[in-house]
């Protein structure tokens, strides 16, 4: 990201929530930059491997095909030509690539330059430019693979994408995998730098109704995409829509699984435009994204307001009445506790019982997916300043042995906070984390008193 851009970005942040968050918000992230990260591609050995590996499946005839669907709209020729190259060069070869053009001038002569004749990649001419919900639909209705990948036209897939997610749906083989994603980073104009990578959970449902955190490498089995659409009143936000009316309905439904590839297989391009390098240059984008989580949530009967957070495409849900009566599937929420300078004490524990975030800066946000920020299911949560269910008061006595919070040591909470939420999800509820909901904990007494202000 250049000078101008960082400013301008910094100016938007401060003119939505203030000079003192920004300035909060410039010197996390300037720490985030300074963290050391170095793509490290997939060797020739590996690839070679890959490659060996494909033609034994070829030659089986048990092969899935991927359908890559890319709408095509005034992509810089340089971009268009690499991001072509880029799926080309996939150890896995059974794809078809269908670029959906609705350029002002035609970019077939570029198309047909980059394929080199390639019977893989398919070129669609649009008549006319319908916004890239009803573009990708031109492409989708062409599709005749078993899965289909959303690639933007001016990305790059790393050489074993198709592979990696060929694998994963493999290695589960016999069940209903409706949708899986990757890791991914971003990468200069220039496509030879790369950055923030962005490390992600498995399928999180409640992380995902607060930010399109799955965003890409996004592959969709093609009979759902193709009954669920791209809608276009969602223009800017049409895949998060797809994401949540495919894989996250086919999650809450039980009838099928969101599955997670844990590698980078997906750069994203940055310019002075995109929202890679730049949130604040498609707030329409990001009301539409609002609205996305308002219509699923509708969709399933589920009354709730969704707000705007401090940073652009992050969202908290507000469940009317509470969060107990709109969600049966939640049975504890958690809250996030801080000691008097602000920093974080407890909160949310991950699967080795270590507190998530500890130690975070008063006014941070938890790094470039802000996730020390958003609501989200967890594997456990503190007792401290924990909320769960009435019918769940029986098991709290029982795992507390009648002992107050404040007489644990730091030992005990954490044993008994452990204890308590994997009983809870043997119950079949969710654990929910809502760090919007703070308390300060007094350093003598251990006393929490609860703070009203919201990051």
């Amino acid at each position: 990201m250049d000078t101008l851009v960082a400013v301008r970005k910094f100016f938007s942040y401060a003119k939505r929530n203030g000079l003192e968050s920004a300035l909060c918000a410039a010197r996390e992230r300037r720490e985030d930059l300074r963290l050391p990260y170095q793509y490290e591609p997939p060797s020739e050995k590996t690839l070679s491997s890959q490659r060996m590996r494909y033609r034994e499946i070829a030659s089986s005839g048990e092969m899935l095909t991927f359908s890559i669907l890319v709408p095509l709209y005034e992509t810089p020729p340089r971009d268009l030509k690499e991001m072509i190259a880029s799926v080309r060069s996939q150890t896995y070869e059974n794809f078809e690539l269908i670029l959906a053009d609705a350029s002002k001038e035609p970019l077939q002569h570029l198309v047909e330059e980059a394929t080199e004749g390639d019977k893989r990649v398919h070129y669609l001419r649009l008549s006319r430019n319908n916004g890239i919900a009803e573009n990708t639909n031109a492409a989708l209705l062409m599709a005749s693979g078993d899965y289909a990948c959303l690639l933007d036209h001016d990305d790059l897939l790393t050489p074993d994408a198709l592979y990696e997610m060929a694998r994963e749906i493999g290695a589960h083989a016999g069940e209903e995998v409706v949708l899986l994603y990757s890791d991914e980073d971003k990468c200069e104009e220039e496509g030879k730098r790369f950055f923030e990578p962005n490390r992600k959970p498995d399928f999180n449902l409640d992380y995902l109704l607060s930010n399109n955190y799955i965003c890409h490498f996004t592959v969709i089995r093609m009979e759902d995409l193709k009954e669920a659409g791209f809608r276009r009143e969602y223009d800017g936000s049409q895949d998060y829509d797809v994401i949540l009316r495919t894989g996250a309905q086919a999650e809450m439904s039980g009838k099928g699984r969101v599955l997670h590839v844990p590698k980078v297989l997906y750069h994203w391009r940055t310019s002075r435009t995109s929202t890679a390098a730049n949130p604040a240059s498609k707030h329409y984008a990001y009301d539409a994204g609002r609205r996305v989580v308002m219509d699923f949530l509708s969709r399933r009967n589920i009354d709730a307001k969704v707000e705007n957070l401090a940073h652009l495409g992050f969202y908290r849900v507000l469940y009317l009445p509470d969060v107990f009566a709109a969600r049966r599937d939640i049975g504890v929420i958690g809250a996030k506790i801080t000691d008097s300078r602000g920093r974080l004490l407890a909160g949310m524990y991950n699967e080795a019982g270590e507190i998530l975030f500890s130690g975070l800066k008063k006014g941070y946000s938890g790094g470039f997916q802000h996730r020390a920020a958003v609501q989200q299911d967890a594997f456990a949560v503190s007792l401290l300043g924990i909320r769960y269910r009435a019918e769940l008061h029986a098991l709290y006595r029982r795992v507390c042995a009648g002992k107050k919070i404040e007489e644990m040591s730091e030992e005990e909470l954490r044993e008994k906070s452990l204890l308590f939420c994997k009983a809870v999800r043997k119950r079949g509820y969710r654990i929910y984390w809502d760090p919007q909901e703070v308390y300060v904990r007094a350093k003598d007494s251990g006393a929490l008193v609860k703070e009203s202000r919201r990051e």
